[in-house]
């Protein structure tokens, strides 16, 4: 019954959508949301300019010179440059180890997959022994439940195993076919980074503000900003990303644009800009209403979260691929759910994992060989605090840049799923090896679900 639904839902997807292109769509959508976007960030720029005249009237002018001056006699412990070429040489490393396990994650997708379950499983195991050594029953019991639960769950879903092992070799070839989407996800860091500081800034200056109920308002605002702003942002690489991965999918290698990369982020920061800043706006709302939520109420508003959320990341490929309005790709997305059933939540969970353990090894490799560079070039003196400092360096910068491999893989793996789910002919037509691989895939996955 699912596949006889499933099909009867492909076909009436295929008669009905049609991929978006800049050139066959002009319009903006949405464009209110975007509007209002705008506004609230000119808000934000107003509260920001007005913190700093508080800032500036009630700081002091005065320092005490004499502990600067302590300061800068006492003898150099610390070389600056030294640091600073440590810290450069740990991005280096970080981006090399970063291509490589982008690499070890398109040849062993498998091996991934099979130690993020075997990683699950152990986990709970170990927490429950533990939990039974300190004589808490309780907990150790639970521990052990959900050991054994997870164990069950992944035995009655390993036939899928094979169709999430495809979708990311695919998507990891995609991904290197087209290396520019991971440069707009590394630009989209540094821009949140950026936002981050202002929005400090921002905060700071609002300690400032003599009335206290207006200084309890803007703050709250502050919030709500911060939630939004930064949900556009990573959505936009999210719509760039899925906007490439499908062009790849209804375009034949000859038909493919000259510079897909180029045309996806103007549409997401364009046309789409509007869908975006509409599905941002709740989960800025909801994130809102977590942050102020007394813990009674915090972890049923957590769970809606994560709801929204989740559901939003296929709302956006709706977006991205076939140029719906938010409230049209949402209706797409709920119909997308209806007849998939748990097929995108279970390719979801395998495939998480797997991405999951690629960065924790990444980052943990990249840390290694820095702290070890490290250690070699120091003094033995300050040999201890160089591979500290270098140790945090290296994994803050590794852990950027995987994560910003793993955010152009998962909008890849969603992206293709829908497109396989809703339009799996098409893929017949532009690459009808990848179609016979997915398709096999596809069909050996457990029937229990």
């Amino acid at each position: 019954n699912s596949n006889s639904n499933s099909n009867s839902y492909n076909e009436t997807q295929q008669s009905n959508e049609k991929f978006s292109t800049t050139t066959t769509t002009n319009e903006w959508r949405d464009r209110w949301f975007a509007f209002t976007f705008f506004f609230h960030f000119f808000l934000f720029i107003i509260i920001l300019i007005t913190g700093s005249i508080y800032f500036a009237q009630y700081t002091p002018t005065s320092y005490n010179i004499t502990s600067i001056n302590t300061i800068k006699n006492e003898p150099e412990q610390f070389n600056m440059g030294l640091f600073c070429g440590l810290s450069l040489f740990s991005a280096f490393v970080a981006i090399l180890v970063g291509i490589l396990f982008l690499y070890l994650l398109r040849r062993f997708p498998a091996f991934f997959i099979y130690v993020s379950i075997a990683l699950s499983i152990s986990l709970f195991f170990i927490m429950s022994i533990v939990s039974f050594v300190f004589s808490t029953f309780v907990i150790a019991i639970f521990f052990l439940i959900m050991g054994v639960f997870i164990a069950g769950f992944f035995i009655m879903v390993r036939k899928r195993i094979q169709f999430a092992k495809v979708t990311i070799e695919l998507v990891a070839s995609i991904a290197k076919e087209f290396p520019v989407m991971i440069l707009v996800a590394f630009v989209s860091s540094i821009i949140i980074l950026i936002w981050v500081l202002l929005w400090s800034i921002a905060a700071f200056f609002l300690i400032y503000v003599p009335n206290e109920n207006l200084r309890i308002t803007l703050f709250a605002y502050l919030i709500f900003s911060f939630y939004w702003t930064s949900q556009v942002i990573k959505n936009i690489v999210h719509c760039t990303c899925a906007g490439v991965y499908a062009s790849w999918y209804f375009y034949s290698d000859s038909q493919m644009p000259e510079n897909p990369t180029k045309d996806s982020l103007k549409r997401a920061t364009t046309t789409s800009l509007g869908s975006i800043c509409c599905g941002s706006l709740l989960t800025a709302i909801v994130s809102t209403l977590y942050y102020f939520a007394n813990d009674y109420i915090k972890p049923l508003i957590r769970l809606f979260q994560s709801i929204i959320q989740y559901f939003n990341r296929y709302a956006y490929i709706q977006c991205a691929v076939y140029g719906k309005t938010y409230f049209e790709s949402a209706k797409s997305t709920w119909d997308l759910f209806k007849n998939t059933g748990f097929d995108a939540i279970i390719n979801d969970d395998l495939t998480s994992g797997a991405l999951g353990v690629v960065c924790l090894l990444g980052s943990c490799v990249t840390t290694l060989i820095c702290s070890l560079i490290a250690w070699s070039v120091a003094s033995s003196s300050t040999a201890e605090v160089y591979i500290a400092a270098i140790s945090f360096v290296s994994f803050f910068f590794s852990l950027v840049v995987m994560l910003n491999i793993i955010e152009v893989i998962s909008s890849g793996i969603a992206t293709i799923f829908v497109c396989f789910a809703e339009q799996p002919q098409q893929l017949a037509k532009t690459h009808s090896t990848y179609y016979n691989q997915l398709k096999e895939a596809y069909e050996t996955r457990c029937s229990l679900f």
